[in-house]
């Protein structure tokens, strides 16, 4: 009876009284208006189609999340673009214990779903990325977030729904702090916005129920060396602080700190900082770094042949190895492409160089 009275609250502009029901299961509904007082009277399949009708509905069973796959223990090896080169090259480097890879989302790229399809796990992905010669300041934030935002559950989550693994974490961006209208260039960092975009991105994608890690870029000194990246990033969004990780590429030697930019004392140092400045995780991801080829020059990155760069990379990893705040490495190139771009693992169509033995050595 009860279920009949609230439906019969439901009938507007009227006032009603339901009798008792009768042994034979049939009930009196009396109605009284403007100027009238009929009788309805219901059958008892009528009264058990009411009560029927008037049951609150079960809710909906929520889809099941998929379940987090553990994340992978000592610093994970990786190259950027793995996939890029083709199949062939993929099965290559997965045969070397190489599995994991750095792409980017949108664009003429590999999708996540093709590297996955090639047997890479564990990914970079970078979001969110804008040209070069574009300045921070000339994006517009909320429609940046809105259209990452949406790549991000068109091209990555239906991925990570059937594959867990595929992806280890997001890079907010490709070296931010070097974006220009002038091309790249640190000198013209705008690190305030940066931390404006990536703590709007991190909120939208909190709100939208996605908990894969975004990781804010990190940098030494910019903008002819009087800004401290972190540090101004900080005091734009405090929040920033309660970021997962940071990206760093410290290209260079082991050993090397370039005014806390560049080399592998640069990523001590940028650790040091974000400790300092109070980074609830500095943990630290290697999305590119690596040796180039370039006869007569033994200096930073650049190395005078493939016998250097395979023993300069061993030197770096070593140490890599030694921090605990190191997540990943991701060598910066696959293959050598001509003169002045030869940080390749492998030369020709497929030339291994003692380089890319080194780097599969530590995977």
């Amino acid at each position: 009876m009860s279920e009949l009275l609230a439906a019969g609250k439901d009938l507007k502009n009227l006032q009603t009284t339901f009798a008792p029901l009768k042994a034979d299961g049939t009930a009196a509904v009396l109605m009284s208006g403007d100027g009238y007082k009929p009788e309805l009277r219901l059958s008892a399949s009528e009264v058990a189609d009411a009560v029927k009708a008037w049951a609150p509905k079960p809710a909906p069973e929520p889809k099941p999340e998929p379940t987090p796959a553990p994340t992978p223990s000592g610093l994970l090896i990786g190259v950027n673009g793995g996939s890029g080169w083709g199949i062939e090259d993929a099965k290559k480097l997965l045969a070397l214990g190489i599995a994991s890879e750095r792409i980017e989302l949108g664009g003429p790229y590999t999708t996540l779903a093709e590297s996955v399809a090639n047997g890479f796990r564990w990914n970079l992905v970078v979001v969110g990325n804008v040209d070069d010669s574009t300045p921070l300041s000339a994006v517009n934030v909320s429609s940046w977030v809105a259209q990452t935002v949406k790549e991000i559950q068109t091209e990555i989550l239906p991925v990570v729904q059937s594959t867990p693994d595929a992806v280890l974490a997001f890079e907010c961006g490709n070296e931010m702090y070097a974006k220009s209208v002038h091309g790249w260039n640190i000198n013209y960092a705008e690190p305030a916005r940066y931390a404006e975009m990536y703590v709007a991105l991190a909120a939208a994608l909190k709100a939208a129920g996605i908990t894969i890690p975004l990781l804010p870029n990190s940098y030494g000194m910019v903008n002819n060396e009087t800004v401290n990246w972190l540090a101004a990033m900080v005091k734009a969004q405090p929040s920033i602080l309660q970021a997962p990780g940071l990206v760093s590429h410290p290209y260079g030697r082991a050993g090397e700190d370039w005014e806390s930019d560049l080399g592998l004392g640069a990523l001590e140092a940028q650790h040091a900082e974000a400790i300092r400045l109070g980074f609830a995780n500095p943990a630290f991801y290697i999305s590119e770094s690596g040796f180039r080829i370039v006869p007569g020059q033994e200096k930073g990155e650049n190395v005078p042949n493939e016998a250097a760069q395979a023993s300069q990379l061993k030197l770096y990893l070593e140490d890599l190895s030694r921090l605990a705040y190191a997540r990943c490495y991701f060598y910066f190139k696959v293959h050598g492409e001509g003169a002045g771009n030869e940080w390749g693992l492998v030369s020709g169509a497929w030339t291994p160089r003692p380089a890319l033995q080194v780097l599969a050595s530590f995977a």
